[in-house]
């Protein structure tokens, strides 16, 4: 029998040769880059939408928008006169009511936490830690590529409304389609 071989974590390795501390220090750059004044929109499932890593220095709530395309709670959304399905929630208190889209997994959060993250206590931020977060979730049982291009949708419209630029996280997927640039989705994307 061959003797187990001990095996360790090495996602600290990214963020060193990605040079993450540099930038968020502006070392070699025109001046530090942190996120500010930028969006994170993060589409997953899995949220913990109030977890510690979304706080700023002064325990403010990062999360400033959540859209939940399963969810007929909170407050519907109209973009150009079509109405999305589910509900957004755009105000600290409405989100702080919030727990998570699906207990059953963690995906979101930790996700969230690598773009966004700025929980300083562990060393473990994310790449972006100044950058306001718009979550978009639904259960891992319920992902499709239309309630995606729906999140996409509702961060766009947030950023124009908040006149933010923005950056979108899915790190979801599956092997089917062409796989040539003409699939729903890829279309959405382009646009």
């Amino acid at each position: 029998a061959t003797p187990a071989i001990k095996m360790v974590t090495y996602s600290d390795s990214a963020r060193y040769y990605s040079r993450v501390e540099d930038v968020i220090e502006g070392r070699g750059l025109d001046m530090p880059y942190t996120g500010e004044g930028v969006i994170v929109g993060v589409i997953d499932c899995g949220f913990d939408f109030n977890h510690i890593n979304f706080r700023d220095a002064d325990g403010n709530p990062r999360v400033k928008a959540v859209y939940l395309p399963l969810d007929e709670t909170g407050k519907k959304i109209m973009i150009n006169r079509i109405q999305l399905p589910g509900s957004c929630f755009e105000t600290p208190d409405k989100i702080r009511a919030l727990t998570t889209d699906d207990p059953l997994t963690t995906h979101g959060t930790q996700t969230a936490g690598i773009a966004a993250g700025s929980y300083r206590e562990n060393g473990w931020y994310g790449v972006a830690p100044g950058a306001d977060i718009v979550a978009c979730a639904m259960p891992e049982t319920e992902l499709t590529d239309v309630r995606i291009a729906h999140c996409l949708a509702y961060i766009n419209d947030y950023a124009k409304r908040v006149n933010k630029p923005y950056v979108v996280n899915i790190s979801l997927g599956n092997n089917a389609g062409t796989h040539d640039g003409t699939s729903f989705l890829t279309r959405i994307f382009k646009q």
